[in-house]
């Protein structure tokens, strides 16, 4: 468990400190598609640190050498929409490949983008 928390730590603190930013723009998002979050919106936990750890050895240790491979795992933060047709998922999937920019607040603005 050490060496798991060890390598995820700083994941996990980014990770917290960046969900309310990326719950606005997944918000913004659905309505700018005439989706109400509060409908289709479903937030899941932070993905398990043993999860991470597993999933950063099997599919990023031989990335980099002398590397933390956790830095790589990208859907710590993740999300389910549900949606009542193809097409919206297609036009959302679309916004999120072009970047769909949003406000974070009075003065910051982020944008979603697949990666």
């Amino acid at each position: 468990w050490n060496k798991i928390s060890l390598c995820t730590d700083e994941l996990y603190v980014v990770s917290e400190r960046s969900k309310h930013v990326f719950i606005t723009g997944i918000t913004a998002l659905l309505c700018s598609h005439d989706l109400d979050p509060e409908n289709v919106l479903i937030m899941g936990p932070l993905k398990d640190p043993v999860r991470v750890h597993e999933k950063a050895t099997d599919k990023y240790a031989n990335r980099f050498e002398n590397s933390l491979p956790e830095a790589c795992v990208t859907d710590v933060l993740r999300c389910r929409v549900k949606c009542h047709s193809g097409a919206i998922i297609l036009k959302i999937l679309e916004d999120m490949k072009n970047g769909f920019e949003y406000q974070v607040n009075d003065t910051q603005t982020a944008t979603l983008k697949l990666i």
